[in-house]
């Protein structure tokens, strides 16, 4: 799970659209669905600034990129969303960032599912490939290649290769859905499953609720 240290105080990230940036109406509005698709499958909150020294700014000058800070800072941090900006999830996975955590190639673990193409890959990007210390910021459930969070694998050439043929039916990198593992860290990171928190299950089995409660801790 994320540390600590860079989660959002009172389970709520505060957020603001840029007053340099030109966002109409339509484009806010992947914001604000991306928000609520997270707010209702977790405890999480979002609320438009007002005050707040710590605050998201949404900004949109760069359309090359989509990208965000990890994890709450205390100080005026941007999320960029570029090219991206009408792709729903790929909008929920840099508010993820936001939230606090890292890209699912980055577990400890990643080399027992995919084989990272070093030459294939621009080195201004080689960070977002680098593994975390198995200590470090991850769950205690299994990798997923269908998770939000992680990065596709049909760039050409390939950044990434599967070890095992048996993945190859998966949706790997998808952007249509939160996958059950991104809930269950969301919720696990923000202790959505103590008392008195408000969460809507948003299609989980008991079961996966159950699962949740045990590795929150």
């Amino acid at each position: 799970m994320t540390s600590p240290k860079v989660r959002w105080p009172s389970k709520t990230l505060i957020y603001k659209f840029d007053e340099g940036n030109t966002h109409t109406a339509d484009e806010r509005k992947y914001y604000l669905i991306a928000m609520e698709i997270i707010a209702n499958a977790t405890c999480i909150k979002f609320k438009e600034r007002t005050t707040e020294v710590g605050y998201v700014n949404l900004i949109n000058s760069n359309p090359k990129g989509c990208y965000s800070v990890a994890g709450y800072q205390g100080t005026k941090q941007d999320l960029n969303i570029g090219w991206c900006l009408k792709r729903t999830y790929s909008v929920v996975h840099e508010f993820m960032h936001a939230l606090g955590f890292h890209h699912e190639q980055t577990r400890y673990d990643r080399d027992l599912y995919l084989d990272v193409q070093w030459n294939n890959i621009k080195e201004s990007v080689q960070h977002n490939y680098l593994k975390y210390p198995r200590t470090y910021a991850f769950p205690k459930w299994s990798y997923d290649l269908e998770s939000v969070l992680q990065y596709p694998i049909e760039d050409t050439p390939p950044s990434m290769i599967l070890r095992s043929l048996e993945d190859e039916s998966k949706d790997i990198g998808q952007r249509q859905r939160l996958r059950p593992s991104d809930i269950l860290r969301m919720r696990a990171a923000y202790s959505c499953d103590s008392a008195g928190s408000e969460t809507r299950s948003m299609g989980l089995t008991e079961e996966q609720l159950r699962v949740a409660q045990y590795i929150a801790y």
